[in-house]
C-alpha cells in the first residue's frame, strides 16, 4: 500500500468523491455559509499541497462511541485535519476530506485543531499512528461510501 504526503496518506490512485460546498450544504453557491465553507476548504487545500510535515492521529471509542483517524497539517499555526475517517457504532465507516466530502448527514471533517500534546502522544485521547496505518483505515472507508 503506497502512502504519500501529497494525498494525506490516502492510498494513491483513490477516486475522488469531490462535491462542491453548495452541494454538501444543500445551499446555493451565493449563500454565506457556502462562501465560508469554500474559504475553509481552500485554506486546507493550500496547506495540504504545501505541507512540510504531516501528522497522523487516531482516537478510540471512549469519547462518543466512534473511532477516528486523522491526517493533519499545519494551517495558520494550528494542526488541523485535512482527512478523517470515522468508524460508527453500527459498523459503517465514513471518510471526510478537504478535497472530497467535508460534511454529510452523519458528520463532517472536524474543525477543531489538535494540540501539541496530541501529536506528541501525551494527550488524553488522541495518539499518533503511522502513515501506513492511516492509509489502511482510509482504504477501509473507501468501500463504505458516504451517503450523497
Amino acid at each position: 500500500m503506497e502512502c504519500s504526503p501529497l494525498d494525506g496518506g490516502a492510498v494513491s490512485g483513490s477516486a475522488s468523491r469531490h462535491r462542491s460546498p453548495g452541494d454538501q450544504l444543500g445551499a446555493p453557491d451565493h449563500d454565506p455559509a457556502v462562501a465560508g465553507l469554500t474559504r475553509w476548504i481552500e485554506a486546507r487545500a493550500h496547506a495540504a499541497r504545501h505541507a512540510q510535515r504531516w501528522w497522523y492521529l487516531s482516537c478510540g471509542r471512549e469519547l462518543d462511541g466512534c473511532a477516528y483517524a486523522y491526517a493533519c497539517v499545519r494551517v495558520g499555526g494550528q494542526i488541523v485535519a485535512v482527512r478523517q475517517v470515522v468508524g460508527f457504532e453500527d459498523g459503517t465507516w465514513h471518510r471526510y476530506a478537504y478535497d472530497e466530502i467535508v460534511v454529510d448527514p452523519r458528520g463532517g471533517l472536524t474543525d477543531q485543531p489538535f494540540v501539541e500534546a496530541d501529536v506528541d502522544g501525551v494527550g488524553d485521547h488522541v495518539r499518533p499512528i503511522t502513515p501506513e496505518s492511516f492509509a489502511r483505515t482510509w482504504a477501509l472507508a473507501e468501500g463504505s461510501a458516504n451517503p450523497t
